[in-house]
């Protein structure tokens, strides 16, 4: 559905394809961890900035932990008395 999305905007608007971000808060950062590591979505985007957002559990491939092929910028934002994610 990501992909989707992405795709009506490029129809709708004039989109620099080279400037594409992506950034989501909670559950949405979360998200973003499976986005910047699926192919069909990742080499679609600039960089991913996931606030206080950490992968699901279980996923422990990041996008740039050196085993991903994508060349896409990451930036991230967590509080440190966050008890929960």
């Amino acid at each position: 559905q990501a992909l989707a999305v992405l795709e009506h905007f490029k129809q709708q608007f004039c989109i620099d394809e080279k400037r594409i971000f992506a950034t989501g808060c909670s559950n949405g950062g979360m998200f973003l961890f499976e986005l910047a590591s699926d192919e069909r979505m990742a080499t679609k985007l600039a960089a991913v900035a996931p606030m206080v957002g950490l992968p699901h559990y279980g996923f422990n491939v990041g996008p740039t932990d050196g085993t991903s092929n994508f060349d896409i910028s990451f930036f991230g934002s967590w509080g440190l008395r966050d008890p929960t994610v």
